[in-house]
């Protein structure tokens, strides 16, 4: 999935109230998830949910390099714990 939130095809020019949100609340929700006994089922549903939701801004053109660069550095910090990622 993350293979699809690739810098191509990343034109908006003004950044996404939307992917701003979403992103917003990517790390703090996957700390939670994880510190709550390790539920990494949910940490996981969260990190699907939140990619393809970005993906699909990326297709309608709504997500700019901007928050393509963002979702990148949070999906990389997340990726040094699970390791599975990038």
């Amino acid at each position: 999935m993350v293979k699809n939130l690739n810098g191509r095809g990343v034109t908006a020019q003004k950044p996404s109230a939307r992917a701003k949100k979403l992103l917003a609340k990517l790390t703090a929700d996957f700390e939670e998830n994880m510190s709550n006994d390790l539920n990494i089922k949910e940490a996981f549903n969260l990190l699907f949910n939140t990619v393809s939701k970005l993906v699909i801004l990326k297709e309608k053109r709504k997500l700019s390099k901007k928050n393509f660069n963002e979702a990148i550095a949070k999906l990389r910090l997340i990726d040094q714990v699970l390791q599975i990622i990038f």
